[in-house]
C-alpha cells in the first residue's frame, strides 16, 4: 500500500488558507503504533518541512519552531503521546492540526468499508498486509459494485 491517501490528506490540510493570525502550518503527525515510521519522510508535500519529534530532540524542536525558523511550515512526526504532559511542545499541540492515520483507516476508507466493521478489520490486519491477498480482495470491490447494481 502507497501512502498516496496521506499525501492527500495532509497536502489538503495545507492547502487550507490561512486564519488572520497565522504566519504558517504546523502538522503533528501522531503514529504510536508506528505504522508509517519507516515510510513517513519519503512522502512529498509542497511548502513544508519534515522533522521528528523523538524523546530525544524535544527541546531542539522546540527551538526551532519558536526561535529559529518562524516562517516555514512543518509536518512534525512522532510516535510519542503528543497529549502527554511530558511533551514539550504539548502548547504547540494545542494549537496546530493533529493528524493521525492507521493502516486499517487507510485500508477501510480504500475498500469502502463501513467504519462499523473497524474491530473486524483489526482482528484481521495481518490478512491486509500482505500484498497479493489485499490486491484480489480490492479486486472483488468492483465484482460487488456491479452486482448491486442489477
Amino acid at each position: 500500500m502507497d501512502l498516496n491517501q496521506i499525501e492527500s490528506t495532509l497536502q489538503k490540510m495545507l492547502d487550507k488558507p490561512l486564519e488572520s493570525y497565522e504566519k504558517r502550518r504546523i502538522i503533528f503527525w501522531e503514529d504510536q503504533q508506528e505504522e508509517f515510521n519507516d515510510d513517513w519522510d519519503s512522502i512529498k508535500l509542497k511548502n513544508i518541512k519534515l522533522q521528528e519529534l523523538t524523546n530525544d530532540n524535544q527541546f531542539y524542536i522546540k527551538h526551532l519552531l519558536e526561535a529559529e525558523d518562524l516562517d516555514s511550515s512543518y509536518l512534525i512526526y512522532s510516535n510519542l503521546d503528543l497529549q502527554s504532559e511530558d511533551n514539550w511542545l504539548l502548547d504547540m499541540v494545542f494549537y496546530a492540526q493533529t493528524f493521525k492515520a492507521s493502516r486499517t483507516d487507510l485500508i477501510m476508507n480504500e475498500l469502502q468499508i463501513d467504519s462499523t466493521l473497524r474491530p473486524t478489520m483489526e482482528r484481521y490486519a495481518v490478512f491486509f498486509d500482505n500484498k497479493v491477498r489485499y490486491r484480489k480482495f480490492k479486486s472483488y470491490l468492483g465484482v460487488i459494485e456491479s452486482t448491486a447494481a442489477i
